[in-house]
Parts: structure tokens; C-alpha cells; sequence
């Protein structure tokens, strides 16, 4: 019988990294975890994770030497990134060849390329989809083209903070933005006009392209809320995407030449949906795709796995309404209702509940 490929999870140490993880220990794979010591909760007390590694994961020098260390040349691994920057750290190395027997996310242009704003809005719109119109300045610019209101972003996801992500309806809101972007040392920013209208509410399509490049969709979720710096803390995945956006979707994607787990955020308003982003790794609330029947990290290592009918799923990040909670902007009926109307927790597990012991101990 063959063995299941070791899955290998990088990243910080948050609830994106534990839906991975329970995703492939799951789908029956061993699971190397590779976070620093600093995360806020044990995410590496998971009983799925085989060994952790407490390591600098923004620094691809030191998840190299991990990689050299820990991968041995007769087994095979699938490396699973948690976040922007891992995704590019993790194609670096692999690029740089050395690792035959791991697998992991790639594209035919680079992550960099790929994770330019401007750059997907461009293959976005050539693809069919609809996409709000938009330009790139530079933190020093005086002059900007697109009418107010509009939102100002990192260029580069990896190379910004979630919170200088910015509305702008006035000089005064523009002047404050860009204070932000000096004091995170961001130059490059795109500046795109503000999708408004009649029935706003935000989406995401998750899914999947495997190594053999056929695309497999996961789900749709739309957002109900949507917390601090823009994490989605409360949803709904359904399985079925719909076709305007299914066939956009699939000629983006080859278009990118990329392979891995997808997660592509839209806004819908009366006029239809309008293409944000794609977020070339797994969405925060993955294990939601898992939970409906679909196991991406399955998937795309090319491994079978206990299947189950597609099913709509309602999750919730309870930590995050826990602490709405304490800070009294929900009351505890609304909370009881939030996380016992839910299908899924995205922290809470009934098989998995060491995440939530909360004193760190170091483990290596």
C-alpha cells in the first residue's frame, strides 16, 4: 500500500494553519508544523500535528535549513503556506530546486507576480470578470486619477498590513492613509474606485487547482461579518458556485498558470459580482470546505479521502465574537445564538480541543 505524503504547514500560528492542519490530518497525512513560539494560541497542540518546528517563518533562510533537516529523500511531503509571505518563501526555495520529493503551491510567473494587485485586477478583467477601475501610485504621488470615494491598498499583499487598507472620501481620509503607508514603509499602492451600491455584501470562492492542473471548486461563502482588519469572522459556504463567475474564475486561473489552493474575494451589488482579489493559499475559513464535503490539502496532494455529500455549512471564529462579547458590542444571548446556530467552530473541535489550552509551552 502507498504511503500518504507528509503535508508540511508553515506559517504563524493561527486559525488559517489549524484548518490546514486538520484538513490533512483528516485526509490521513502526517503533518510537520512550522510556526514561531510567538503564536497568541498552541495552534502546534492540534492532535493532528506529528512534530513542530519553532521557526522564524518570514525568514527563508531558516525554513530552508527546517526543510533540508527534517525532509528525508525516501518519503514524500506537500508543503501547505498559511499566509502571503510563506507562499512566496515556500516558492522561492522550491524554485531553487534541491527538493524533489516536496510539493507544493506554483505558477508559471512567480508568487511576486502573481500577488501584484494591479496585475491580477488586469488578468481579472481580460478573463471576463468584472473589476472596478483602478490605477498605481507611488507613496509620493500628488496626484491621483480615480474620483472619490475609493480604497487605497498594499500593491502586494505580502509587503502591507490589513489594516492600511483604507476607504478614502475626502482629502482628509487620502492625507491619513498615506500616513499610514509611510509608517509601515509601504511605496507602492493601488488605489481602485469604491464598489458601493444597493445590496453590498462581500463573497469568496475557494477551491482548488491540483498538480495534474485541473480546477476543482470548494465553495462559495458569503461573508455576514466581517471584523477589525478585515477577517472573516461569521459565514455561510455553500457548494455551488455559480456559472458567471465559475467560467471567469477557471480562464483567470490558467491564465496565472498556478497550482494550489485558491481563495478569490468578491463584492455583489445589484449590478453583480466585482473581483477583488485572489488570495493564492488558503482562506482563513478552509476547514469549512473540509466541514462541506471537499478536502482541498486532500485534493491537491492527489490523495483519497473520506468523502461526505456537499452540504452548506455556517461557521463562525468564536474567539473573535468572545472577545465582541467582553468588550460589550454583542451581548451573551447573541453569542450563545452565534456559535451554537453554527455548523462549525473554526477554533473550537470536538476531536481537536488542545488548540484552546492556551499556555505555550516550547516543544521542538
Amino acid at each position: 500500500m502507498q504511503m500518504k505524503p507528509i503535508a508540511i504547514v508553515v506559517g504563524r500560528g493561527n486559525y488559517n494553519e489549524l484548518g490546514l492542519i486538520r484538513s490533512c490530518g483528516e485526509a490521513g497525512m502526517k503533518v510537520l508544523f512550522l510556526a514561531p513560539s510567538d503564536m497568541v494560541v498552541p495552534v502546534y497542540k492540534s492532535r493532528y500535528v506529528d512534530k513542530w518546528m519553532d521557526v522564524d517563518t518570514s525568514e527563508r533562510e531558516k525554513v530552508e535549513v527546517v526543510l533540508i533537516q527534517e525532509c528525508k529523500p525516501e518519503n514524500e511531503y506537500v508543503i501547505f503556506p498559511g499566509g502571503d509571505e510563506p507562499a512566496i518563501i515556500v516558492e522561492e526555495i522550491l524554485r531553487g530546486g534541491g527538493f524533489d520529493n516536496i510539493s507544493g503551491p506554483e505558477s508559471k510567473r512567480g508568487m511576486t507576480v502573481l500577488m501584484d494587485k494591479s496585475w491580477m485586477s488586469k488578468i481579472a478583467r481580460e478573463a471576463g470578470l468584472r473589476v472596478a477601475d483602478f490605477e498605481v501610485i507611488e507613496e509620493s504621488a500628488e496626484r491621483i486619477s480615480i474620483a472619490y470615494p475609493f480604497i487605497l491598498k498594499p500593491l502586494v499583499s505580502a509587503s502591507g498590513e490589513k489594516g492600511d487598507i483604507s476607504v478614502c472620501r475626502s482629502e482628509s481620509d487620502l492625507h491619513a492613509a498615506m500616513g499610514r503607508f509611510r509608517a509601515h514603509h509601504t511605496s507602492s499602492i493601488m488605489v481602485q474606485r469604491l464598489v458601493e451600491g444597493e445590496g453590498l455584501a462581500e463573497y469568496a470562492v475557494c477551491g482548488v487547482v491540483d498538480r495534474n492542473g485541473d480546477i476543482k471548486f470548494g465553495g462559495i461563502v458569503e461573508k455576514h461579518h466581517i471584523y477589525g482588519n478585515g477577517s472573516t469572522i461569521y459565514g455561510t459556504l455553500r457548494p455551488d458556485v455559480p456559472d458567471e463567475l465559475r467560467n471567469g474564475i477557471e480562464r483567470f486561473l490558467k491564465e496565472c498558470g498556478y497550482k494550489g489552493i485558491f481563495d478569490i474575494e468578491f463584492l455583489k451589488n445589484k449590478e453583480g459580482y466585482w473581483f477583488i482579489e485572489c488570495n493564492f493559499r488558503n482562506g482563513a475559513y478552509g476547514y469549512a470546505c473540509t466541514a462541506s464535503g471537499m478536502n482541498l490539502c486532500a485534493e491537491f496532494a492527489g490523495i483519497g479521502y473520506k468523502k461526505r455529500e456537499r452540504r452548506k455549512v455556517k461557521f463562525v471564529e468564536e474567539r473573535t465574537e468572545l472577545y465582541r462579547m467582553i468588550k460589550k458590542e454583542i451581548g451573551i444571548g447573541k453569542f450563545i445564538r452565534l456559535v451554537f446556530g453554527c455548523d462549525i467552530c473554526l477554533w473550537w473541535n470536538s476531536r481537536d480541543w488542545r488548540p484552546l489550552v492556551r499556555k505555550v509551552r516550547m516543544s521542538k
